[in-house]
């Protein structure tokens, strides 16, 4: 098993990033999309040009936009509904509103170990039967074109391959952007 942590020094946050791998050689040929893929989860999204939020509309937030790392688009509809796609090709059905000038987007799908991809198959599954509901907390910036904020979903603590503890409700907050592509 790998274990990478990155700690910010600036917010004393750590975050971690765990995966197995056969062997060395499968892992000297992933050490690139590795390391990408940690420090994308570390790094707080550009800052958008303006320096307060947009005031937000339903009629603004409708639409298809590229979502956080792990989600290739989310689609958002009238009525408070939406559907997320992931990489792993999964699909998950969100509901949202907006309360004092921020999106708040929530799972409402089941669980399914292919929304924490890409984590060993043991872990996903142990998440998928206990991990309450993913949310996210946005804002309006750079014209309507981009939505920022954090995601809050349940972790797990991983030691050399092996599920240590128990769930974290809330223990993986991260920062993400998601663009704007289509009306």
């Amino acid at each position: 098993m790998f274990l990478l942590e990155i700690t910010n020094v600036r917010t004393g946050e750590t975050y971690s990033l765990s995966s197995i791998y056969k062997n060395t050689g499968e892992l000297a040929l992933k050490a690139r999309s590795i390391l990408e893929a940690a420090f994308a989860q570390t790094m707080e999204p550009e800052k958008p040009a303006a320096i307060s939020p947009e005031t937000l509309y339903e009629s603004l937030v409708i639409g298809t936009w590229r979502g956080e790392s792990g989600i290739e688009m989310v689609n958002l509809q009238r009525g408070g509904r939406g559907v997320a796609f992931f990489s792993s090709g999964a699909q998950m059905v969100l509901s949202y509103s907006i309360v004092d000038n921020t999106l708040k987007v929530w799972q409402v799908s089941p669980n399914s170990e292919r929304f924490y991809y890409p984590l060993p198959y043991f872990a996903a599954t142990h998440l998928a039967n206990g991990a309450e509901p993913m949310q996210w907390e946005l804002t309006l910036y750079q014209k309507g074109s981009v939505l920022s904020g954090v995601r809050q979903a349940t972790a797990v603590r991983m030691d050399f391959g092996q599920i240590v503890g128990e769930l974290v409700h809330g223990g993986d907050v991260r920062q993400v952007q998601w663009t704007k592509v289509s009306h």
